[in-house]
């Protein structure tokens, strides 16, 4: 093809080029040998995104829509995921079968990267840039550093996706003035991510201030006009998407994650770490490591990702110089605002609303520079493809320079290894090689003399500029612990034989009921796969009632609220939250339960004192009682009264109180520890040995005087163990004589326990070592009384839960379902109220005689967000309506 046709069709030189370079940094996932799965620091795809996105598969495919999930910990407002429910990319896997989504991961993402640069390319069309500029900042964009390393995490890479849509709409508005695409596409990074959403608003601002005043004669009159129409097309926007943003913002306002707590002064500077991590980063992703042999700041995510080429850092500088004197003083103003963004750890804090210190937001300093490059290239154009050389070598020498002293610095101020040097001298080296060759690019175009030469000779920069993409962002995607594809195939982590297990109980009990695994077929999203009911969960935003009712009842969460690995063996609570059934990798049978069958090698068993989903309470206990208790006490009062807050309790006058001190204590014994240390590699230890297998809560009560800080390991052995030291738990001891407390919670037939030091005998002194324990026991009475009345289901989904229940007298109803202000109830076909009962769980009052009882489930603020968002969309039509006229009219005319 000549070139003459290939100017006319350009974008398909854009298009080619994206698929080539796709093909070649995505091929182990586009031919399947490879899955778009990240074993390493980027486990999140394999943790939870894999496990979110299969589910919303599953739950749309059931017909109902996910307001609530039951199958997430053990419930949640379904708003808490909503970055999979707004993107309209993940309703593309509803065409194949939940099992094989995971194959389709990498394909989607190729298609983004496509998008990213065609969206880019109009953009930069609609500016008036001529086609090199336009597909060479295009490409860039499509295969920048946010783009290719966040675009791991499968939803953060949409905000690259949707930004450019947005830069069109508004340069369509400004030079046609049709606005709609700003609407459009707000409402799609709205509905993707509120977080993203306020991050861009941001940047948005500052963009359209600088557009504007470099395109237009500043006029007060008339920047105000264009602010209020910007604005007004950027809100409906927002408005448009508020059936989702209302809700899920709800949601997280409520979450004690989101703390709003972390302050940075305005002018404080950050780590030394940083600011190298800062200028190494700017030379690519894998500038100080891969993944997890990452040794820059925070993590190989969060540090600072603003990579968009070497021709970029070349060539930008080149803005000061050319243009007119407007150009030059707005451009200095936006670059001195991001620099500061850049050297200010306070706008990191800013930018994730004062929750903490991160940079997910420095996707907008990369859009800023390509903006500013498609102008410096437009200008080199226009200027007969010449550029100031001095300018350029003065940028290639700071080039040559910088990144080496930053290395510097870190090996001198760090524990940097060897190797870690090597790695950043490699990374940084062949990012200067391109560097020099743009540069031997543009002093040969500025010598050759005859336009049509220069001309030709420039679309070398674009090859040179793939060849650089190719090669700097290949390892960042494929030197990884990636999965592979036989994963499914070959019944490995989700698809093991916990599905046999869980088919076989299924098939003989389809009921209402919860299921323990004491182990992870991968890890604590198991059951969004494996599709049953448990306790595990690993999310972001947790529900907030699962929260508190966990703290209250000393259950362990971890990961700053998002990690919930069980109950922590506490089978007196996992049995008062539904607990039925219990899968094992060993045939040692909890307490209470017996062997319901094996499956390969895993070991189902059925509980023996299962509680039916909805039991009913004549009796309560105020919370203030309840706290005086302890946490075997906690368990059994549940067992006997509902606990309500204290405000609450007048409401609930024809019902029996309970005391704390009519909650009887469990027996407790005491048994004595070994003092004498032993020594063995580098590390002392006491172990000892029982007469007979213990079951029971533990706690390990001490004094210990250390001379210095250390960690000291408890561990124990049961009587199916081999050795000891199968089970440990780690706990920091303090420098000084101190006496330790602590809880070791449910453990089973424990035959000998042990502690051991990392620190020299001489250095640490035991004394009075104690284990105490309280056997479990489940009182029948309390068992029977709560299962008398039951509530016989004929209706449980997503969203609903239905059935029938017979009362003699006044009881309440309560349902293991967290609660949540958006659960509605219905007894007899009218309103009621919802109980917050058990420190936070559903339940309802019940008057004597026979009930159909309904509980629903809407997000709060669902509705009204639904209301707003078609009221926009009516706008949103009439505003086409009136667009179409006015055409017709023109076109009459």
């Amino acid at each position: 093809m000549s070139f003459s046709k290939l100017k006319s069709k350009k974008i398909w030189i854009l298009i080619i080029l994206v698929l080539l370079a796709c093909t070649i940094v995505y091929g182990q996932f586009i031919t399947f040998s490879k899955l778009y799965i990240f074993n390493d620091t980027g486990s999140d795809t394999f943790d939870a995104y894999w496990p979110f996105i299969y589910d919303l598969n599953t739950k749309i495919k059931q017909g109902d829509a996910p307001f609530w999930s039951h199958n997430m910990g053990i419930g949640i407002n379904y708003y808490s995921s909503n970055v999979f429910i707004g993107d309209p990319f993940v309703y593309l896997y509803m065409l194949l079968d939940p099992d094989y989504i995971v194959y389709a991961f990498g394909l989607i993402m190729v298609v983004k990267i496509l998008l990213s640069a065609v969206f880019f390319y109009l953009f930069t069309r609609k500016m008036g840039l001529s086609s090199l500029p336009s597909i060479i900042t295009s490409f860039i964009y499509a295969f920048n550093g946010y783009i290719i390393l966040w675009g791991q995490h499968y939803q953060f890479v949409n905000v690259m996706l949707y930004a450019p849509l947005l830069l069109l709409g508004f340069e369509r508005l400004l030079k046609d003035k049709k606005g709609l695409l700003i609407t459009l596409a707000v409402m799609l990074l709205a509905l993707n991510s509120y977080y993203f959403l306020y991050i861009i608003s941001i940047f948005f601002l500052i963009y359209a201030v600088m557009r504007y005043l470099v395109v237009n004669r500043f006029s007060i009159k008339e920047f105000s006009k264009a602010f209020i129409k910007a604005f007004s097309y950027y809100t409906l926007g927002v408005t448009t998407a508020f059936f989702l943003v209302l809700p899920a913002i709800s949601y997280v306002l409520n979450s004690p994650r989101i703390s709003g707590k972390a302050t940075m002064g305005v002018f404080k500077l950050g780590d030394l770490q940083y600011y190298i991590s800062l200028v190494l980063r700017a030379f690519g992703n894998d500038t100080t490591g891969i993944a997890n042999q990452f040794y820059g700041y925070i993590n190989y995510y969060e540090s600072p990702i603003i990579y968009s080429s070497i021709l970029t850092l070349l060539l930008l500088p080149q803005i000061f110089i050319q243009g007119t004197r407007k150009e030059k003083v707005v451009y200095s103003l936006v670059y001195m605002l991001i620099s500061a963004m850049l050297l200010l750890p306070f706008f990191a804090v800013f930018f994730n609303a004062f929750s903490k210190i991160d940079y997910r937001w420095t996707f907008g300093i990369i859009i800023f520079n390509l903006y500013t490059l498609a102008h410096v290239l437009q200008k080199w154009i226009s200027n007969s493809y010449r550029l100031n050389i001095k300018v350029v070598i003065t940028s290639l020498a700071l080039l040559m320079i910088i990144p080496f002293v930053a290395l510097y610095t870190g090996r001198e101020n760090f524990d940097w290894t060897t190797v870690q040097v090597v790695t950043s001298n490699k990374a940084i080296i062949v990012s200067l090689v391109f560097c020099i060759l743009y540069f031997l690019i543009f002093l040969s175009i500025n010598k050759i003399r005859k336009f049509d030469n220069r001309h030709k000779f420039s679309w070398v920069i674009l090859a040179i500029v793939f060849i650089e993409a190719v090669t700097l962002n290949y390892p960042t995607v494929n030197d990884r612990m990636l999965l592979d594809s036989s994963y499914i195939k070959n019944k490995e982590g989700y698809f093991d034989s916990s599905n046999d297990a869980l088919n076989n109980i299924k098939e003989v009990d389809n009921g209402f009921y919860r299921i323990n695994k004491t182990f992870n077929s991968r890890f604590l999203n198991d059951a969004l796969i494996q599709k049953y009911n448990g306790f595990k969960e690993y999310n972001s935003v947790m529900q907030p009632s699962t929260i508190d009712f966990y703290n209250k009842m000393n259950v362990t969460i971890a990961g700053n609220n998002s990690l919930i690995y069980g109950l922590d063996n506490r089978v007196k609570l996992e049995t008062f939250l539904n607990n039925k059934y219990y899968l094992s990798i060993t045939e040692q049978a909890p307490y209470g339960y017996k062997l319901l069958g094996k499956y390969n090698n895993i070991y189902a068993f059925e509980n023996e004192f299962w509680l039916p989903f909805g039991y009913t309470y004549d009796s309560f206990i105020k919370e203030s009682e309840f706290d005086k208790l302890d946490t075997m006490q906690k368990e059994d009062s549940l067992y006997k009264a509902f606990v309500v807050n204290d405000d609450s309790a007048e409401n609930f006058n024809e019902f029996k109180s309970y005391n704390s001190d009519e909650i009887d204590k469990p027996n407790e014994e005491k048994l004595e520890l070994s003092n004498e240390l032993g020594s063995m590699d580098n590390r002392v230890f006491t172990e000892t040995t029982f007469s007979e297998p213990l079951t029971g809560e533990f706690v390990l009560s001490l004094d210990i005087d250390a001379k210095q800080a250390t960690t000291m390991d408890i561990y124990w052995k049961n009587n199916i163990d081999e050795h000891l030291g199968l089970n440990v738990m780690k706990y920091s001891i303090e420098a000084g004589k101190k006496n330790y407390n602590i809880p070791l919670n449910y453990k089973q037939n424990i035959i000998a326990a042990g502690l051991s030091f990392e620190t020299p005998a001489a250095d640490l002194q035991i004394s009075d070592a104690w284990l105490s324990f309280k056997k479990i026991n489940y009182n029948i009475e309390d068992i029977k009384k709560l299962s008398q009345n039951e509530y016989k289901l004929s209706t449980v989904t997503n969203n609903k839960i239905e059935g029938v229940i017979e009362v003699a007298g006044a009881k309440l109803l309560a349902l293991s379902v967290p609660y949540d202000e958006g659960w509605s109830v219905k007894v007899d076909g009218k309103e009621a109220k919802v109980q917050k009962v058990n420190v936070g769980f559903i339940g309802v009052l019940l008057e004597p005689g026979l009930h159909q009882v309904e509980f629903k489930f809407t997000p709060p603020l669902f509705k009204t967000g639904l209301i707003i968002t078609i009221i926009s969309i009516l706008i949103i039509v009439t505003l086409l309506i009136i667009q179409w006229r006015k055409q017709r009219v023109n076109q009459n005319t």
